[in-house]
């Protein structure tokens, strides 16, 4: 039995990951406890499980750690999901696109949503980062997330891309 706190962070992660992997769903209780994790990674590999499971419990705490105060944190979690292949992770990445940032502060946050709905490449993203991919007189879109934006269309098949790849 998956027991938190009673060894390393990668043997939580990894013991995670098996019970995945096998459909092992004896151990939810202690995965859930995972889920709230000081270590980020284990949060997330719980987090990943218990949507394998059941998805109407965790996506409040994926949206939790996606979010997160801490920007490093956030930047950590971001990073992870699009590692992860964490599709229900599409929702919350679109919302941090959707909010202006007019003064750049959340820019690097914003730039790795990007990359992160690159990796998961659902087709249904890019009709809602359309913004990102037009062109105006004024500094928004911002030229790096505009090129983050493009650059991140290759993981898309190709019938979704195709009409943000004319535009170029």
């Amino acid at each position: 039995m998956l027991v938190p706190g009673n060894g390393g962070s990668d043997v939580l992660r990894n013991m995670s990951l098996v019970l995945r992997t096998v459909h092992d769903s004896t151990s939810l209780p202690a995965i859930r406890t995972s889920a709230q994790h000081p270590d980020l990674r284990v949060r997330l590999e719980a987090i990943k499980t218990l949507l394998a499971f059941d998805t109407s419990v965790p996506r409040k705490l994926l949206e939790e750690a996606i979010n997160d105060r801490d920007p490093k944190m956030a930047e950590t979690a971001i990073a992870l999901v699009g590692n992860y292949g964490i599709k229900e992770a599409v929702d919350p990445l679109l919302q941090i696109l959707a909010r202006r940032d007019f003064f750049g502060k959340r820019r690097p946050l914003r730039i790795l949503a990007i990359k992160a709905l690159g990796e998961l490449a659902e087709p249904g993203a890019l009709p809602q980062m359309d913004h990102l991919f037009s062109t105006s007189f004024l500094p928004w879109p911002n030229r790096n997330e505009r090129k983050a934006a493009f650059e991140s269309l290759a993981a898309y098949p190709q019938a979704a891309r195709a009409p943000f790849v004319a535009r170029t």
